[in-house]
C-alpha cells in the first residue's frame, strides 16, 4: 500500500547454496539476509554453508564486485562529477558504500561489520563515511518524496528545490543550487 518493492522467495538450504554458487548477486543478497522470525539454527546453517570456504571465496567475490563496479561506472562515463548524477548507482554513490561493506563482510565472513575494529578505517574516517552515506540517503529520500516514485537521478529540475529543502540560500557568489551540488560532490 505504501509503494515499497518487496521481494521474497522460499528455498531449501541446498537451493540457497546452489543459487548463491551460480549467481554472485544472489550471494550478495544473502550477505544482507537477516533472521526476522524462525529457526536461528537453520539460519546459522545457511550462513555456514555459504561461507567463503564453500561459495565465492573472498578474492573471487572481490573480483566479481570490481567487474560489476567497472560496468556500472562505464554507464556513468567513469566520473562522479556528472551534472545530473545518479546518487545510487553512479561513481561515489550509495552502491559504492554498499559494495565496500559487502566485500569486507565476505572477506571476514561476518554478518555484522565494524570497519574500525577490523582496521579498515579510523574513527574519524568512519564518522565521515556515515555522514556522507546519511547525506546521500537524505537526498534520495527527498527525491522519492518530491517525485512520488523511486528516483535516483539528481536532475536539474530537482536541484533547486533540493537546495531549498536542505536550507541552502543564495549568496552573492554562488547560487543555492551550485552550493548544494558542491556539497553533494564533497
Amino acid at each position: 500500500d505504501i509503494g515499497l518493492k518487496l521481494a521474497q522467495s522460499v528455498r531449501t538450504l541446498d537451493d540457497c547454496v546452489e543459487q548463491a554458487r551460480a549467481d554472485q548477486p544472489v550471494m550478495t543478497n544473502l550477505l544482507e539476509s537477516r533472521l526476522i522470525h524462525g529457526s536461528a539454527a537453520l539460519f546459522d546453517a545457511l550462513w555456514s554453508r555459504i561461507g567463503p570456504e564453500h561459495v565465492w571465496p573472498s578474492a573471487e567475490f572481490f573480483e566479481a564486485k570490481m567487474a560489476e563496479q567497472a560496468a556500472r561506472y562505464a554507464k556513468f562515463h567513469d566520473t562522479a562529477y556528472n551534472l545530473e548524477p545518479n546518487i545510487k548507482e553512479g561513481p561515489g554513490g550509495l552502491r559504492d558504500i554498499q559494495n565496500m561493506n559487502w566485500i569486507i563482510k565476505r572477506h571476514y565472513n561476518t554478518r555484522s561489520l565494524n570497519l574500525v575494529r577490523e582496521g579498515w578505517l579510523t574513527e574519524g574516517e568512519y564518522a565521515e563515511l556515515i555522514k556522507a552515506r546519511d547525506f546521500l540517503w537524505e537526498i534520495r529520500f527527498a527525491l522519492h518524496v518530491m517525485t512520488d516514485r523511486c528516483e535516483d537521478r539528481l536532475l536539474f529540475e530537482y536541484q533547486k528545490d533540493l537546495a531549498r529543502q536542505f536550507g541552502i540560500r543564495e549568496q552573492d557568489i554562488n547560487l543555492a543550487v551550485e552550493q548544494f551540488m558542491q556539497l553533494y560532490y564533497r
